[in-house]
Protein backbone atom coordinates (compact mmCIF):
# COMPACT_ATOMS: atom_id res chain seq x y z
CA UNK A 1 0.00 0.00 0.00
CA UNK A 2 1.60 3.28 -1.32
CA UNK A 3 2.56 5.20 2.07
CA UNK A 4 0.54 8.58 1.24
CA UNK A 5 -2.34 6.49 1.10
CA UNK A 6 -1.49 4.79 4.41
CA UNK A 7 -1.28 8.25 5.71
CA UNK A 8 -4.96 9.76 4.64
CA UNK A 9 -6.38 6.11 5.82
CA UNK A 10 -4.70 6.98 9.43
CA UNK A 11 -6.53 10.43 9.16
CA UNK A 12 -9.20 8.34 10.43
CA UNK A 13 -7.68 8.46 13.65
CA UNK A 14 -9.68 11.11 14.82
CA UNK A 15 -13.01 9.45 14.45
CA UNK A 16 -11.77 6.31 16.30
CA UNK A 17 -10.28 8.70 18.98
CA UNK A 18 -14.11 10.27 19.25
CA UNK A 19 -15.46 6.43 20.24
CA UNK A 20 -12.37 5.93 22.72
CA UNK A 21 -13.56 8.94 24.53
CA UNK A 22 -17.15 8.51 24.61
CA UNK A 23 -16.32 5.11 26.11
CA UNK A 24 -13.32 5.86 27.91
CA UNK A 25 -13.79 9.82 29.05
CA UNK A 26 -16.32 11.52 30.98
CA UNK A 27 -19.15 13.62 28.37
CA UNK A 28 -17.33 16.57 29.08
CA UNK A 29 -14.41 15.65 26.86
CA UNK A 30 -15.99 15.00 24.11
CA UNK A 31 -16.12 17.99 21.26
CA UNK A 32 -19.18 19.70 19.89
CA UNK A 33 -21.53 18.69 17.34
CA UNK A 34 -19.77 21.08 14.87
CA UNK A 35 -16.20 20.04 15.94
CA UNK A 36 -17.98 16.14 15.43
CA UNK A 37 -19.46 16.84 11.76
CA UNK A 38 -15.40 18.08 11.16
CA UNK A 39 -14.68 14.55 12.05
CA UNK A 40 -17.02 13.40 9.61
CA UNK A 41 -15.40 15.00 6.80
CA UNK A 42 -12.36 13.91 7.81
CA UNK A 43 -13.50 10.05 7.73
CA UNK A 44 -15.24 10.48 4.33
CA UNK A 45 -12.42 12.16 2.96
CA UNK A 46 -10.26 9.58 3.95
CA UNK A 47 -12.16 6.64 2.05
CA UNK A 48 -12.32 9.15 -1.03
CA UNK A 49 -8.75 9.09 -1.26
CA UNK A 50 -8.04 5.22 -0.80
CA UNK A 51 -10.53 4.37 -3.67
CA UNK A 52 -9.47 2.82 -7.26
CA UNK A 53 -6.63 0.40 -8.52
CA UNK A 54 -4.23 1.57 -6.08
CA UNK A 55 -6.63 1.17 -2.78
CA UNK A 56 -5.44 -0.53 0.23
CA UNK A 57 -5.17 -4.14 1.07
CA UNK A 58 -7.78 -5.65 3.30
CA UNK A 59 -4.73 -6.31 5.76
CA UNK A 60 -3.58 -2.45 5.12
CA UNK A 61 -6.81 -1.03 6.25
CA UNK A 62 -6.82 -3.84 9.30
CA UNK A 63 -3.19 -2.34 10.10
CA UNK A 64 -4.19 1.32 9.55
CA UNK A 65 -7.16 0.49 12.12
CA UNK A 66 -5.01 -1.44 15.00
CA UNK A 67 -2.22 1.64 14.59
CA UNK A 68 -5.28 4.01 14.96
CA UNK A 69 -6.82 2.65 18.18
CA UNK A 70 -2.68 1.68 20.00
CA UNK A 71 -1.97 5.19 19.27
CA UNK A 72 -5.41 6.85 20.65
CA UNK A 73 -5.68 4.65 23.59
CA UNK A 74 -2.09 6.05 24.58
CA UNK A 75 -3.78 9.61 24.84
CA UNK A 76 -7.19 8.55 26.21
CA UNK A 77 -4.63 6.82 28.74
CA UNK A 78 -2.55 9.60 29.79
CA UNK A 79 -5.94 11.62 30.35
CA UNK A 80 -7.54 9.32 32.78
CA UNK A 81 -3.81 9.11 34.20
CA UNK A 82 -3.72 12.84 34.91
CA UNK A 83 -7.03 12.99 36.14
CA UNK A 84 -6.43 10.17 38.66
CA UNK A 85 -2.95 10.71 39.92
CA UNK A 86 -2.74 14.65 39.08
CA UNK A 87 0.36 13.98 36.86
CA UNK A 88 2.32 16.29 34.50
CA UNK A 89 3.50 15.55 30.83
CA UNK A 90 6.99 14.86 31.87
CA UNK A 91 6.78 12.76 34.29
CA UNK A 92 4.39 10.42 32.75
CA UNK A 93 6.71 10.74 29.41
CA UNK A 94 9.75 9.59 32.00
CA UNK A 95 8.04 6.38 33.29
CA UNK A 96 6.66 5.33 29.73
CA UNK A 97 10.07 5.48 27.98
CA UNK A 98 10.94 3.19 30.68
CA UNK A 99 8.69 0.69 30.28
CA UNK A 100 8.94 1.16 26.46
CA UNK A 101 12.88 -0.39 27.27
CA UNK A 102 12.05 -3.01 29.07
CA UNK A 103 9.54 -4.23 26.50
CA UNK A 104 11.67 -3.76 23.49
CA UNK A 105 14.39 -5.80 25.51
CA UNK A 106 12.08 -8.76 25.97
CA UNK A 107 11.61 -8.46 22.23
CA UNK A 108 15.26 -8.62 21.70
CA UNK A 109 15.64 -11.15 24.15
CA UNK A 110 12.67 -13.28 23.08
CA UNK A 111 14.13 -13.22 19.71
CA UNK A 112 17.57 -14.08 20.24
CA UNK A 113 16.36 -16.68 22.33
CA UNK A 114 14.51 -18.86 19.41
CA UNK A 115 17.26 -17.70 16.63
CA UNK A 116 14.69 -15.22 14.79
CA UNK A 117 17.55 -12.93 12.94
CA UNK A 118 17.09 -8.85 14.22
CA UNK A 119 17.52 -5.97 12.23
CA UNK A 120 21.18 -4.97 11.79
CA UNK A 121 22.34 -1.53 10.50
CA UNK A 122 26.17 -0.79 9.67
CA UNK A 123 26.64 1.40 12.66
CA UNK A 124 29.71 2.96 11.71
CA UNK A 125 28.17 4.26 8.29
CA UNK A 126 25.15 5.53 9.60
CA UNK A 127 25.33 6.13 13.32
CA UNK A 128 25.12 9.93 12.86
CA UNK A 129 21.66 9.39 10.94
CA UNK A 130 20.72 6.90 13.44
CA UNK A 131 21.60 9.34 16.12
CA UNK A 132 19.71 12.25 15.08
CA UNK A 133 16.70 10.27 13.48
CA UNK A 134 16.67 9.04 17.23
CA UNK A 135 16.71 12.53 18.80
CA UNK A 136 14.36 13.61 16.53
CA UNK A 137 11.38 10.64 17.28
CA UNK A 138 12.06 11.39 20.96
CA UNK A 139 11.67 15.03 20.83
CA UNK A 140 8.33 14.71 18.48
CA UNK A 141 7.39 11.85 21.11
CA UNK A 142 7.80 13.99 24.04
CA UNK A 143 6.88 17.47 22.60
CA UNK A 144 2.90 15.52 21.10
CA UNK A 145 3.08 14.47 25.08
CA UNK A 146 3.39 18.04 25.96
CA UNK A 147 0.92 18.98 23.88
CA UNK A 148 -1.61 16.55 24.74
CA UNK A 149 -1.39 17.66 28.52
CA UNK A 150 -2.75 20.55 27.34
CA UNK A 151 -6.01 19.98 25.53
CA UNK A 152 -8.58 17.19 24.90
CA UNK A 153 -7.42 13.64 22.89
CA UNK A 154 -9.79 14.66 20.39
CA UNK A 155 -8.25 18.02 19.63
CA UNK A 156 -4.79 16.40 19.81
CA UNK A 157 -5.68 13.89 17.46
CA UNK A 158 -7.15 16.49 14.61
CA UNK A 159 -3.88 18.44 15.34
CA UNK A 160 -1.69 15.47 14.99
CA UNK A 161 -2.98 14.76 11.81
CA UNK A 162 -2.21 18.27 10.38
CA UNK A 163 1.37 16.57 9.68
CA UNK A 164 -0.77 14.55 6.89
CA UNK A 165 -0.72 17.02 4.07
CA UNK A 166 3.47 16.95 4.38
CA UNK A 167 3.65 13.45 4.60
CA UNK A 168 1.24 12.67 1.89
CA UNK A 169 3.32 15.26 -0.41
CA UNK A 170 6.67 14.24 0.67
CA UNK A 171 5.61 10.17 -0.15
CA UNK A 172 4.52 11.47 -3.70
CA UNK A 173 7.46 13.00 -4.47
CA UNK A 174 9.70 10.38 -3.39
CA UNK A 175 7.92 7.34 -4.43
CA UNK A 176 5.62 9.19 -7.79
CA UNK A 177 2.26 7.53 -8.49
CA UNK A 178 -0.56 8.08 -10.40
CA UNK A 179 -3.66 9.14 -8.03
CA UNK A 180 -7.06 10.33 -9.36
CA UNK A 181 -8.67 13.55 -9.13
CA UNK A 182 -10.89 11.84 -6.50
CA UNK A 183 -7.95 11.15 -4.61
CA UNK A 184 -6.35 14.28 -4.77
CA UNK A 185 -9.77 15.95 -3.35
CA UNK A 186 -10.08 13.30 -0.60
CA UNK A 187 -6.62 14.02 0.75
CA UNK A 188 -7.45 18.16 0.06
CA UNK A 189 -10.89 17.54 2.64
CA UNK A 190 -9.61 15.14 4.69
CA UNK A 191 -6.50 18.29 5.45
CA UNK A 192 -9.55 21.34 5.22
CA UNK A 193 -11.60 18.74 7.65
CA UNK A 194 -8.50 19.03 10.39
CA UNK A 195 -8.28 22.95 9.76
CA UNK A 196 -11.82 23.83 9.83
CA UNK A 197 -12.12 21.56 13.06
CA UNK A 198 -9.83 24.58 14.43
CA UNK A 199 -11.75 27.45 13.77
CA UNK A 200 -14.93 26.22 14.71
Amino acid sequence: MHVSLVMVLRAAEPAVTLLLTALRLPPSALPSVRKGAMLVLVVASAALSSLGAHAPTTLGIVLAVVCNVCFRMRGILSKKIEANYKTDAFSEFFHLCGISAVIQAVYMGIATLFGTALPVLLLVASLDTLAFSGASFFAYVQLSWVCLSRMSAVSHSLTNSLRRPATILAALVYAPMKISPINIAGILLACAGGMLYGIL
